[in-house]
């Protein structure tokens, strides 16, 4: 029995699943998608969907990943070990597509990865994020990959996990109370890894995206 498709919405474009698969919309990014989705799987990363094939409209089939996405202000609901279980998926990731180039170019410049940069995911958040089993297991929607340093991705999800607002901004609406942000940067930032020479970039990076 074929199942029902269901719609169901990103952060940039809806996308439609079909039991076990998903079909996303083509978008400007989509060849480069493509390119980086085989590579990962390619080099054994386990967080992130399958490229199972191309629709003749250009969707892209890819494998569903089981689990639960947050939305963002529900993001209070997670622990130390959960955030730092973000942080041990992006380093992982980050050293996965260290040296890969896509050949198709991407939406944003630069098009080409230059010394130190990385194709970042370019939006580690609560809503791009499955979790099961207590862990971040896969990071999903890779619209806005682009390329830049991978500490842009770790900041960014700093920014969104911690969260860096003040305690009176809407983001922490339906929060029980003020974040720890200090206990939950900590534990992200310590799953990532980042070697403590590298604290003042990342520093200097969050506050980059709170200006943004």
């Amino acid at each position: 029995m074929t199942e029902d498709p269901e719609t169901l919405a990103g952060r940039v474009t809806e996308f439609v699943r079909v039991g076990d698969t998903v079909r996303r919309p083509a978008t400007d990014s989509s060849a480069s998608v493509r390119e980086l989705l085989v590579h990962l799987e390619e080099a054994g990363f386990g967080g992130a969907p399958r490229y199972l094939g191309t629709e003749p409209d250009g969707s892209m089939v890819l494998s569903w990943v089981e689990g639960w996405v947050l939305a963002d202000a529900e993001c209070w609901r997670l622990g130390a070990g959960e955030l730092a279980s973000v942080g041990e998926l992006l380093g992982s990731y980050h050293g996965c597509v260290a040296g890969f180039a896509a050949g198709s170019g991407f939406a944003e410049d630069p098009q080409a990865v230059g010394s130190g940069q990385v194709v970042c995911h370019g939006d580690i958040a609560a809503r791009s994020t499955v979790f099961a089993g207590g862990r971040a297991v896969a990071f999903i929607d890779r619209d806005g990959i682009f390329v830049a340093s991978p500490m842009w991705d770790l900041a960014h999800a700093v920014w969104q996990f911690a969260p860096v607002c003040g305690d009176a901004d809407r983001w922490l609406e339906g929060w029980p109370g003020a974040p720890d942000r200090s206990a939950r940067r900590a534990a992200l930032v310590g799953g990532y890894g980042l070697g403590a020479g590298r604290a003042d970039e990342l520093a200097d990076m969050v506050a980059d995206h709170t200006r943004s």
